[in-house]
């Protein structure tokens, strides 16, 4: 995308994407459809996260039955998708304290909370023994890297950390272990 046509950068987030579409009319002939032609994959991305996003978040309260009814789709194919939806845990505290450690979640991205107990073979890193509070949610492939090697069950769902809590969870005396 270029600066001359819609502004600097791609759109981040559905207020920017909004702005950038509504700029559209006003502009001429070429210029217009070279905006509209740029958006069209940011717009894709985008609506599709939103969609992930809100179908998670439907599901959390309302039976995967009835949201599949309403989006016109089996219960089975919530089901499969929810389990294959992309979740992260972004940052986590200790329960008691108020510090959260680790990533922001993007932008734009609804995340919720839960809990765990920490019980890493190694006993001696900071957080063993202590239960954690996280944060977590779907995010589009790509905003924040996973790490390879820890997995935690949240809310009875299984999902990996962001490459800094795992960092952090498994730092020892100031180094990552690798």
């Amino acid at each position: 995308m270029t600066t001359s046509v819609i502004g600097p950068g791609r759109p981040a987030n559905l207020f920017e994407l909004a702005a950038a579409i509504a700029a559209i009319p006003g502009m001429p002939p070429i210029q217009r459809a070279q905006a509209a032609a740029a958006l069209i994959q940011p717009a894709q991305e985008l609506l599709g996260a939103e969609r992930r996003t809100a179908v998670y978040q439907a599901t959390r309260t309302a039976p995967y039955r009835t949201v599949g009814e309403a989006l016109g789709v089996t219960e089975a194919t919530i089901n499969v998708a929810i389990s294959q939806a992309p979740g992260l845990i972004f940052q986590f505290r200790v329960d008691g304290t108020d510090e959260w450690l680790g990533d922001e979640p993007p932008a734009g991205i609804g995340y919720e909370t839960g809990a765990i107990f920490f019980d890493p073979s190694d006993k001696t890193l900071p957080f063993a023994g202590r239960q954690l509070i996280v944060r977590y949610g779907p995010v589009d492939d790509g905003a924040r890297t996973p790490s390879l090697y820890a997995y935690a069950t949240v809310n009875n769902k299984r999902m990996r950390a962001t490459q800094a809590v795992h960092d952090l969870l498994f730092t020892h005396r100031g180094a990552p272990r690798r």
